[in-house]
């Protein structure tokens, strides 16, 4: 078992930052050698996981979400997992909303929790490289993050929505729906005010369906059904593009890639009866001048 380290609370401007645990977990890894192949094959609850992602050299997922103690997967270049369970004090349920994995094997998670008074919050975590701790940063307000990147200099950028009522009726047009905070849980950014969105991307925010991705010059946002947008890590102006083009109610964004030169890729599904048919697009305008 990993030890649990205590950390001081320290409330900064924007959040507080608190301990979360993490314990790494042994799982029964079913394997088949074939050739010069090794397959590795998991057992994962669908229900409550997230659908697997490529995300900073790793494919990330989790599963038991909603319970006090999800357990996050990190399957490296190898194919072999490396689960934790992780836990906030005092969180009787964690509902994760969206996962990342950094250049250097930390782990971005967001999401909500809600203890054993009824209090929700949000919260942005960061998993250490070695799973032995994690570092919390509990939202102040009503600011609820459910999307996440984490970007090449190491900062943590969520999109999400904010509130004016604990209970998340009266939703705040003038909050900024893009955030991006330091490794101390500092926030040191935040763009894109909830008014200046158009009402297909503010339902999409608010639903949690999208998906963040970074390089080196710029992080990548889009929402399902909504605008694409990119904003520079050094500052300069934040660009538009239209989204991808989606055929019926049926198609869903289910990806969003972004490669070191600033190319973005994106995927669709479309989900009629038993037929999956995928999209891919590429954005050839989306590539740094550089």
């Amino acid at each position: 078992m990993a030890p649990r380290l205590s950390l001081p609370l320290a409330v900064l401007t924007t959040s507080a930052v608190i301990l979360a645990q993490t314990k790494p977990v042994v799982r029964e890894k079913l394997g088949a050698v074939t050739g010069e192949f090794k397959i590795h094959s998991y057992d994962l609850n669908a229900r409550d996981t997230q659908r697997p992602i490529w995300s900073g050299g790793a494919l990330v997922t989790f599963e038991k979400n909603g319970t006090a103690n999800p357990v996050i997967h990190v399957f490296a270049e190898n194919g072999l997992d490396s689960p934790t369970v992780f836990s906030i004090p005092r969180a009787e349920s964690i509902q994760i909303s969206q996962i990342a994995h950094a250049e250097d094997g930390a782990v971005a998670l967001v999401g909500g929790t809600t203890d054993s008074q009824r209090h929700r919050a949000g919260f942005v975590s960061l998993i250490a490289p070695d799973r032995q701790s994690a570092t919390t940063i509990r939202m102040s307000g009503y600011y609820r993050p459910v999307m996440v990147t984490v970007g090449v200099d190491g900062t943590i950028w969520t999109a999400g929505w904010e509130s004016r009522d604990a209970a998340g009726y009266m939703k705040d047009p003038d909050a900024h729906v893009i955030r991006r905070f330091d490794r101390s849980g500092k926030m040191v950014g935040s763009f894109l005010p909830t008014r200046s969105l158009s009402p297909a991307t503010r339902e999409s925010v608010m639903a949690g369906f999208g998906f963040m991705v970074s390089s080196s010059s710029k992080i990548g946002w889009m929402a399902h059904g909504g605008s694409y947008y990119e904003i520079p890590v050094n500052g300069g102006k934040i660009a538009e593009f239209p989204s991808v083009p989606l055929h019926g109610k049926g198609e869903a964004l289910t990806g969003l890639a972004m490669t070191e030169n600033g190319r973005v890729y994106s995927s669709t599904s479309h989900f009629a009866g038993e037929d999956f048919p995928h999209g891919v697009y590429a954005d050839p305008d989306s590539a740094d001048p550089t």
